[in-house]
């Protein structure tokens, strides 16, 4: 992570740290919008990030944008400052590092839960539950279905897997039993 993506997302959050929670929510998935807006669209990079083309030009193009995502004007304001000073290639990073940083400070982890088949809303709840008791930290969960995983679960939290899945264990036991098994 670049030392000015961090600056700049430690900036946005201090600015919304005295908001209430759903205010700075709001803000993280606004700034992820245009993070992928930005990624996701070749020209629009361009325009952003291409110094041919004027500060006034840039602006008025961010300006656009912002209104088409419905940026608050604090993130509109923020992406604003970053265009104005050449620094629209961070934004992906800067959006990453903000949400990092505020589920850091919130007590908030994220976790990829990966099944075979889909969960239902109870399965996730509960296994939500259990990785919140085993990290001591709030879950937000992302749901992912992977046939390739035969049954059972798989939990990514941070570094930490959990995996619970049929698959982990028949490669446990080919590995037990010798690889030309």
């Amino acid at each position: 992570m670049s030392g000015a993506a961090r600056r700049y997302a430690e900036a946005l959050l201090d600015a919304v740290w005295e908001e209430p929670s759903e205010v700075r929510d709001a803000t993280k998935a606004e700034v992820q919008r245009l993070a992928e807006a930005i990624t996701s669209v070749g020209d629009l990079r361009n325009a952003l990030e291409n110094p041919s083309y004027s500060s006034e030009e840039r602006l008025s193009v961010l300006d656009a944008v912002s209104g088409q995502l419905e940026l608050s004007p604090r993130v509109k304001n923020f992406a604003r400052l970053v265009v104005e000073r050449g620094r629209a290639e961070e934004l992906t990073e800067m959006s990453e590092t903000f949400a990092s940083l505020l589920d850091e400070r919130t007590g908030r982890t994220r976790a990829l839960i990966t099944s075979a088949q889909p969960l239902e809303e109870a399965e996730a709840d509960r296994i939500r539950e259990a990785l919140e008791k085993r990290t001591g930290k709030t879950i937000e969960v992302e749901l992912a279905v992977d046939p390739a995983l035969i049954g059972g679960v798989r939990a990514e939290v941070g570094t930490i897997v959990f995996d619970g899945t049929i698959r982990a264990e028949l490669d446990k036991l080919r590995e037990q039993l010798g690889d030309d098994a």
